[in-house]
Formats: C-alpha cells, structure tokens, sequence
C-alpha cells in the first residue's frame, strides 16, 4: 500500500503595534497541499508569499517592519494599508490597544486593552479572530478574556509544533520569534520538522529590515529567501481562522 503523504501547517505571524489599536497580521501555509483543497491554492499562494517579499524588499523608516498609526508615515502602515492586506487575503488580528504586559496590570485594565484594540479594529470594517499575547505572556484569566471578547484563538511563546487541533485554541505554542541571526536554512528546518510530525508551526516575525539596533530585527535576505524556499514547493496559503475552524 502507497505511504500516505505527511501534511502540516505553517503560519507566519508578523506583530505590528500601534497607538491607534494594534495588530498582528498572520498568513497560514500549509504544507504539502491536501488533495482536498481547491485547484486555486497554490495560485492564492504564490501571490501572498510574492506580497511578502515585495514588502520585504521595500525601504523602511530605521529599518523596522511597519506600525500601524493614525495617518501614513514614512516606513510606516495606515488603517488603509491593512484594510488592502486583508482585502489580499492576510488575517488581521490582536494585539492589545498599546502593548502592555497583561500580566502585570490589574485584570480590568487587561480587559480593556483588549476590548479598545479589537474596537479599534471592527470599526474599520476588519474581523480579528486571532489574538497575540504582548510578550507571549498570559494566564488562564487572560485567556478567559480574550475568548469572552470574541477571539477563537491566541498565540503565546514556548514550544514549536502545535498539534492540529491544537491542545488549547488559547495557548497556541510557537517558537520563540526569529532574530536577527535566524537564518532561512533554519527557518526551512523548522517547517520541515512540523511536516514530518503532521503538526502546526507558527513563525513570529517582529522586524524585517536592517535595523541593528533590536535582535528581533530578520535580515530580508534570509526572510525572502525562505518565502522562495516555500513558493518552490507550492506550499498552500490558509487563514489562522480557517485553521480554527478546520480543526474543530
């Protein structure tokens, strides 16, 4: 009898915070394609991938990946910007209203960090439904929170493959994010690990730039020449949400 072919996920989750309401943008990839999906998916993820490196590519402020603010700064995301990435396909979601540590303020105050930056959200028409924990740090309070706001899933830090479905939509595990001495030759070991073991890998990627100032900070060489590791193996691109929602 023929093997079957071993599947996973991949998710790459970039963390823009803003004054405004922050976000986390996250585009999920699966891999290798299920004989299930639509003839389309490798199309559809040929093109985010593309978007991916085109927007490495591009001169940034200090050299850091994009914020989101109020009006457009140089380097910079507006509100516009990610009502065009979702309109592309990427999932916008939270992030807290200004990145604070939800661990180490009251639970009120928690609450309303969370509630203020999804608000900031759905009031321009975007549909968060994944959440990432400032610092990847929670407790089951804060998770209880984040559900009862109206999320379906959220990320901490710790671990490397999730299990698909996963243990605990509300304590996703992933690596911890890439630096800046991650390599693509790296980054592809990682993906590779979780499609042996069939599970869900979650990259999160802070910078990508140049910037020496922070070690969070991808060399956009190495990021691009991972998007293209992946586009040579037509790895298809799903949603978190629909990751969740395929899962359950």
């Amino acid at each position: 009898m023929e093997e079957r072919p071993r599947t996973g996920h991949l998710s790459i989750v970039g963390l823009n915070v803003a004054s405004s309401g922050a976000s986390s943008v996250g585009v999920h990839r699966r891999n290798p394609a299920d004989a299930n999906d639509e003839p389309s998916s490798h199309t559809r993820t040929r093109g985010r991938l593309a978007h991916f490196r085109r927007r490495a590519g591009e001169p940034r402020a200090g050299g850091r990946s994009p914020r989101v603010t109020r009006s457009a700064k140089p380097g910079r995301l507006d509100w516009g910007d990610l009502v065009r990435l979702a309109e592309r396909g990427h999932e916008i979601g939270g992030h807290t209203e200004s990145h604070a540590a939800l661990t180490e303020i009251p639970l009120e105050q928690a609450r309303q960090e969370i509630a203020r930056d999804r608000d900031a959200l759905t009031s321009r028409g975007l549909d968060p439904s994944s959440f990432a924990y400032p610092y990847g740090k929670f407790t089951d309070e804060i998770a209880d929170l984040v559900r009862a706001l109206g999320y379906a899933a959220a990320r901490g830090v710790g671990g490397v493959v999730e299990t698909v479905p996963p243990l605990n939509p509300y304590q996703l595990r992933t690596p911890h994010s890439a630096r800046t001495w991650t390599t693509a030759d790296h980054l592809a070991g990682l993906t590779l690990a979780a499609q042996h073991e069939e599970g869900w890998l979650i990259l999160p990627f802070h910078h990508i730039g140049h910037d020496r100032g922070s070690t969070y900070t991808t060399q956009p060489g190495q990021f691009t020449a991972y998007l293209d590791w992946l586009v040579e193996r037509d790895m298809p691109v799903i949603p978190v949400r629909e990751v969740i929602a395929r899962a359950n």
